[in-house]
Parts: structure tokens; C-alpha cells; sequence
């Protein structure tokens, strides 16, 4: 039902790889379409961090977007008492798709001073999954020293 696809803002080619400096902010371009004829989409859009250098995180660390005051899925925990490694904003969120339409959010990053550097596996959640036929995107994030 819906097709993703990752770049570095603006908007290049396609990646699901990018690279972050502790304490600096980065954006990445992410585009839904809709491969539905027939169903409008209304997606609230999450970041979740789901492995740090390829050994899963206790809980996914996530916060649920404004107007969204909790998670969708029981299985996720905001884990409140983990300290975060990022700070992330969608916009717009949530995102409405119409029938056989494409747009973009950007998604913008802050990797924390105190974030460990190396390779981390974050998720992008896309509401729903069983509406939209599609639970999220995986990419790479590489946070560098300062």
C-alpha cells in the first residue's frame, strides 16, 4: 500500500545511510506514496532507535509524535529512564496521503553531545501497519566524534 524512500536534504538520491556529528542536527528527505487506488492515508510518523552496532537496544527508544499522546503498539516503549541518545522532529506529522499520491516529510536530527558514536539502526514507523500495508523503513545512522 504505501513505498518509501530515504535522501539527505535536499532532496539527491536515494539512501538508507547517513552520517550524523555528536551535538549537530541533520535533516533527511522522506517520501511515502501511496500505491493505493482507492484509500486516503492518514500516518503519524515515529523514530524509533531499534539496534546500536548491530546488538539490539533493550527498549525502542521512540517518542510519540504531537498530537499522538501515546504509541500505537503495546510492544514499544518510550523508555522514559534510558538516556537518549537523539532528539527528532517529522514535519508535517502526521503526513495525509490521497489515493496514488507521493510527498515528503523531513525529518530532522539532533544527535546528542553525550551520543555514542558508531553505527545505529533507527526505524521510521509509519502508524498503523496493518492499514497502510508497511510498518516503517530501517537506515543507518553513523554518529561521529566531535
Amino acid at each position: 500500500q504505501l513505498d518509501v524512500a530515504l535522501s539527505q536534504y535536499p532532496p539527491s538520491t536515494k539512501s538508507f545511510s547517513f552520517n550524523i556529528t555528536q551535538g549537530k542536527t541533520t535533516t533527511i528527505n522522506v517520501t511515502l506514496t501511496s500505491l493505493s487506488n482507492q484509500t486516503e492515508f492518514t500516518i503519524p510518523l515515529y523514530l524509533a532507535v531499534g539496534a546500536f552496532e548491530n546488538q539490539p537496544t533493550p527498549k525502542m527508544i521512540t517518542s510519540p509524535p504531537s498530537p499522538y499522546p501515546v504509541l500505537p503498539w503495546p510492544s514499544h516503549d518510550d523508555s522514559p529512564d534510558i538516556t537518549k541518545p537523539f532528539e527528532a522532529s517529522f514535519s508535517p506529522n502526521p503526513l495525509v496521503l490521497k489515493p496514488n499520491e507521493s510527498k515528503s516529510v523531513t525529518l530532522a536530527i539532533t544527535a546528542l553531545e553525550d551520543a555514542k558514536p558508531g553505527v545505529y539502526t533507527m526505524l521510521i514507523e509509519l502508524g498503523n501497519g496493518e492499514q497502510t500495508g508497511l510498518g516503517g523503513a530501517t537506515f543507518y545512522l553513523t554518529v561521529n566524534a566531535l
